[in-house]
């Protein structure tokens, strides 16, 4: 899909931009409300606007008879895969190798997150 939707990408920009102040802890010393709803309320927004985007823009392709499913899948799994190993092998270095966490129950454990919760706390939207 070529053409761009000018509203919409407005409003990319300021989920964007609400994207990074949930990470940012802005206000974090001015007010804890403001703190709070900016950090847990924003993103439950924006997470979920850019899913609906990414769909409107697939299925767009998809109505024009583009094959893409693949192609997305491919890249998706390629960026969860390399950075699930890079988290992992750390992890492993910390806390088996380091620490005095059993080897299987870590694997067992690393193995059904990366298939139900995501690999690392905040993968979570790659198997969403």
């Amino acid at each position: 899909m070529k053409e761009r939707n000018c509203s919409l990408d407005m409003f990319r920009m300021f989920a964007a931009l609400g994207g990074v102040l949930c990470h940012c802890q802005v206000f974090i010393d001015v007010d804890t409300n403001l703190y709070m709803a900016i950090a847990e309320l924003l993103p439950r927004f924006t997470v979920p606007f850019f899913f609906g985007v990414a769909g409107y823009y697939y299925i767009g392709s998809l109505l024009q008879g583009k094959k893409v499913f693949e192609k997305q899948m491919k890249g998706l799994l390629t960026v969860y895969i390399a950075w699930t190993l890079i988290y992992y092998l750390a992890s492993f270095a910390i806390n088996v190798v380091l620490g005095d966490a059993d080897i299987w129950t870590f694997l067992v454990e690393r193995v059904v997150n990366f298939f139900t919760i995501g690999s690392y706390t905040h993968m979570w939207y790659m198997v969403a």
